[in-house]
């Protein structure tokens, strides 16, 4: 009865979630990218209705909260005052280094999606900090 109340976007992303146990990181990419289309986080997500069109921060937190959800739908989602706090993690954690690092050294792109997944994962931890 508990997933009565879920709409389709949070099946989705639930469904989303649970396959990245099973699936290769070229299959998790795919499932990633699929959802951060349909949530429209590049462009209107859902989160980001009460956007003025003015803070670009809270826009910016908005989408990479969409992007987050779309990775894993545990978890709290970062406050519109954090963006500071999610930039000195995600510096902290090197997040775009260790991509760029691992990309590197990459000959196929299962190897490459799983970088890209690496990062986004180890920014969304820091959206949760």
């Amino acid at each position: 009865m508990r997933f009565a109340m879920l709409t389709a976007p949070m099946l989705l992303v639930l469904a989303l979630h649970v396959s990245v146990l099973t699936a290769s990181a070229t299959e998790d990419k795919q499932k990633y990218d699929k959802c951060v289309a349909d949530q429209k986080c590049e462009t209107s997500p859902a989160s980001c209705s009460s956007w003025d069109g003015k803070d670009f921060t809270a826009l910016a937190i908005c989408r990479l909260n969409c992007h987050c959800t779309c990775l894993s739908p545990a978890g709290p989602t970062g406050a519109l005052d954090s963006f500071k706090k999610w930039e000195m993690c995600s510096e902290d954690n090197k997040c775009e280094k260790t991509h760029d690092d691992c990309k590197k050294k990459c000959s196929n792109k299962e190897c490459k999606d799983a970088c890209v997944l690496a990062q986004d994962k180890c920014m969304c931890e820091c959206n949760r900090a």
